[in-house]
C-alpha cells in the first residue's frame, strides 16, 4: 500500500506543508471555530503523520532530477 500522497498519484506534500496545515488548524481552535477535542484528534490523525510526508530536501532533489530529464530530452 502506498505511504505517500505522491505514490498514490497525488501531489508531493512536504514537511513545511504539514507545519503550515498544523498552524492553521491551531488557529481554528484558538478562534474557537473548532473544539479542543477536534484539534487534538485532527493533529494526531494519520493525515499529519510524518511518515506520509517527504522531506523538503528530497522534494527539491526530485524537482532537479525532473528538470534535468526534461532538458536532456
Amino acid at each position: 500500500m502506498p505511504n505517500s500522497l505522491e505514490e498514490k498519484g497525488g501531489l508531493t506534500v512536504t514537511e513545511v506543508d504539514r507545519e503550515i496545515a498544523l498552524a492553521l488548524l491551531k488557529r481554528l481552535w484558538k478562534r474557537e471555530l473548532i473544539s479542543e477535542e477536534t484539534y487534538v484528534s485532527a493533529s494526531s490523525s494519520r493525515f499529519f503523520d510524518k511518515r506520509h510526508f517527504t522531506s523538503d530536501t528530497e522534494t527539491v532533489n526530485k524537482m532537479i532530477e525532473e528538470v534535468s530529464t526534461d532538458v536532456d530530452n
